[in-house]
């Protein structure tokens, strides 16, 4: 999903008031380690979009789906009485 990189770009468009807008909505937390290390904690759905294992998810579920769609089995009616069924 390409949606973290057009965050980003679009936070980087954004000015002061804008950004601190924007920070409310998509974290609930910001950690700057001593070395400047940046670790997010997102606010949902945003946690979502942004995990890996979250997105991998939905794509199977999708492809499951997809692929139940295009070979449902086909329903067989109960044999009526008095019906021969040609054997």
């Amino acid at each position: 999903m390409a949606l973290p990189e057009n965050v980003a770009l679009i936070y980087g468009l954004c000015d002061n008031q804008n950004r601190h807008l924007r920070n409310q909505v998509f974290f609930r937390k910001i950690f700057i380690d001593e070395d400047r290390t940046v670790r997010v904690a997102y606010q949902a759905p945003c946690d979502a979009l942004c995990d890996a294992r979250a997105q991998g998810n939905a794509l199977n579920w999708a492809a499951e789906a997809t692929k139940k769609a295009r070979f449902k089995p086909k329903r067989f009616e109960p044999r009526l009485p008095g019906v021969s069924n040609g054997v």
